[in-house]
């Protein structure tokens, strides 16, 4: 229910609001480091992206609830927010961001996320004054901000709520780094030892040199070979780039796969475009699940032949040109193609193919053909598809788990720091259960 009485002006929580140093910054380290508008551009304090002054800046040391604000930035981030808890002795507040103190009348963590959820970013981006390349909000205008403020208790709890799905989330963050670090020494093991009959990964070459052989790509387990790609696909298909309006195909429309819907090695369905009426599709060319698309061109050298394993995909996506379909043989298993596709080895010899091409880098279908890679067995080849399959399986349930509390977090913030919805129940059963 909106209650305007509750709605204050940011500038009556205000005790301090200004601009920081302008003492010149040094290019080495001192023990009296400066905040810079990077300092915050992942909405925390990031000490490692800090500057340094020669000496001290009276008057201008940070204080631990303090909130810093990015008044002055590109339209896209003006109005980020990071708060400083006093995680080091000593941080000097520097130019180009505002410094937020807050009176007692207001809680510091409440007001931090509510500088921080969807409505405040609108009032900053829609009120800025807009120049060429960058945007400013003035502290005026900042302090005419509407801040729903309940009473303090009421604050606190929905700043303790807020703060542990902060937590939930930034644990399963640091989780899935974690397991993402395992996956890729994993990876490592599977593509140099591979797994046995027994499902066990082999020994290493150290423990046991004698189950390993040396080959043009290195010392290998003995009962695998070196092959050619060519002789290991069925064929490549080459894709199709009409066109499109640059807007996500709906449910039912015939749509364009972008180039990043493949080069972060993970396929992103959604980024794609919509095929233009009155242009037929090509339906050969539909991506289905168990494809591997690899990027065929590219500006960025690193990105080319970066592959995708399709684990699922919605209908009617098309590949485009600059991207290709590699179909595996009957003796190779479509997910250990794409391991293939991503090893040292096979990266190695892309890099070799357009080294020294200036411009757009292309990898073609014969060089493709060409690239040496490690062949087990059919067999072989599914128990290491399977572990690492297993693997990714599981980071992706972190994943799923993140994005949830990601989607809660938004919606909670929008009903309880406007006042949609109140904790006040809440309170009220905490003091009924709490002893006299």
């Amino acid at each position: 229910m909106f209650e305007p009485s509750l709605y204050q002006p940011l500038g009556n929580h205000l005790a301090v609001a200004r601009n920081g140093t302008t003492q010149s910054q040094v290019q080495f380290s001192t023990e009296y480091p400066v905040t810079r508008i990077e300092t915050i551009a992942d909405g925390t304090i990031n000490f490692g992206k800090v500057g340094y002054l020669a000496a001290p800046a009276e008057g201008y040391e940070l204080q631990p609830g303090d909130i810093l604000y990015s008044h002055i930035n590109s339209i896209k981030h003006v109005g980020k927010v990071a708060q400083y808890f006093g995680e080091k002795k000593t941080l000097y507040h520097g130019m180009n961001l505002l410094l937020l103190r807050l009176d007692d009348e207001v809680d510091k963590r409440y007001l931090f996320h509510y500088l921080n959820n969807h409505n405040a970013r609108h009032y900053a981006q829609k009120e800025c004054q807009k120049a060429i390349n960058q945007v400013s909000l003035n502290t005026g205008q900042l302090k005419k901000l509407s801040v729903f403020t309940p009473p303090l208790s009421e604050q606190r709890l929905i700043a303790h709520i807020l703060d542990a799905l902060d937590t939930q989330i930034q644990k399963t963050e640091a989780l899935i780094t974690k397991l993402e670090k395992v996956k890729e020494g994993l990876l490592h093991d599977l593509l140099t030892r591979g797994i046995d009959e027994n499902g066990r990964l082999r020994p290493s070459p150290e423990q046991a040199p004698e189950l390993y052989k040396e080959s043009p790509l290195g010392l290998i387990p003995r009962q695998w070979e070196v092959k050619r790609l060519g002789g290991l696909i069925d064929g490549i298909d080459a894709g199709w780039s009409p066109s499109c309006s640059d807007v996500v195909p709906k449910e039912g429309e015939w749509g364009v796969l972008k180039v990043s819907a493949i080069s972060t090695g993970a396929y992103l369905p959604h980024k794609s475009k919509t095929l233009p009426e009155g242009l037929s599709p090509i339906k050969e060319i539909e991506v289905n699940s168990g494809d591997v698309i690899c990027v065929r061109a590219n500006g960025v050298a690193e990105l080319v032949g970066r592959t995708a394993y399709v684990f699922s995909t919605p209908r009617r996506l098309m590949l485009s040109d600059k991207t290709l379909r590699l179909r595996a043989g009957e003796g190779l298993d479509p997910l250990f193609l794409f391991l293939l596709m991503g090893s040292a080895s096979t990266r190695k010899q892309i890099a070799s193919f357009i080294s020294g091409s200036s411009g757009q880098k292309n990898l073609s279908q014969n060089q493709i053909n060409s690239i040496q890679v490690k062949a087990p067995s059919i067999e072989e080849q599914r128990r290491v598809a399977g572990a690492l399959s297993s693997m990714a399986s599981r980071i992706e349930k972190e994943k799923s788990a993140r994005d949830s509390s990601a989607t809660l977090k938004a919606g909670l913030m929008g009903d309880l720091l406007t006042g949609r919805v109140r904790v006040t129940p809440l309170l009220e059963k905490a003091q009924a259960t709490s002893p006299a």
